[in-house]
């Protein structure tokens, strides 16, 4: 069976870590949640989202090309057995 996880990795001056923010049986349920927790860290949090169009999404806090305060989403598909 087929399973797709959401995963957030953010980068700060301090240092770098990820969390996964839920696992799904399909793609629409991620990719929902993914663009409901980017909407809400822009509208809340000061994070503006970048222009690309990259496979993995990329958001920065407070200006684009903010290498030092990002955060990446990426829906990871797997198997499960």
């Amino acid at each position: 069976m087929k399973i797709y996880i959401l995963k957030e990795f953010i980068y700060t001056n301090d240092g770098a870590y990820s969390n996964i923010l839920g696992a799904f049986k399909n793609k629409k349920d991620a990719e929902s949640l993914q663009e409901l927790t980017i909407a809400d860290n822009i509208k809340n949090y000061g994070f503006v989202k970048e222009k690309g169009t990259h496979e993995t999404k990329v958001i920065f806090l407070g200006f684009r090309e903010n290498w030092d305060n990002y955060i990446e989403y990426e829906i990871i598909e797997t198997e499960l057995k």
